[in-house]
């Protein structure tokens, strides 16, 4: 489930430049979904958080949720931009 969650996660995280790049040329209700969904993102993380916490990750995953988070962080500001449009 861990590696699930990893995986989903940092596929998501990383599309959010290409996303923004061709968010205007989505129609409005798709505009509104993806936004509106992103809250499972953030879920996800949160879950990750807990799994990290609680030391039930490999090393490796570890290190990959620590890659992840700095990811995060660099691209929450494309996800509060394109929720404020």
């Amino acid at each position: 489930m861990i590696e699930h969650r990893l995986n989903a996660a940092e596929a998501r995280w990383e599309r959010l430049p290409q996303v923004e790049k061709e968010f205007s040329k989505w129609h409005p209700e798709d505009q509104e979904v993806f936004v509106l969904e992103w809250s499972i993102e953030d879920d996800r993380l949160r879950r990750l958080e807990e799994s990290f916490k609680h030391g039930a990750m490999t090393e490796e995953q570890a290190t990959r949720y620590e890659e992840l988070k700095q990811l995060a962080a660099r691209n929450r500001p494309i996800i509060e931009r394109l929720a404020d449009r």
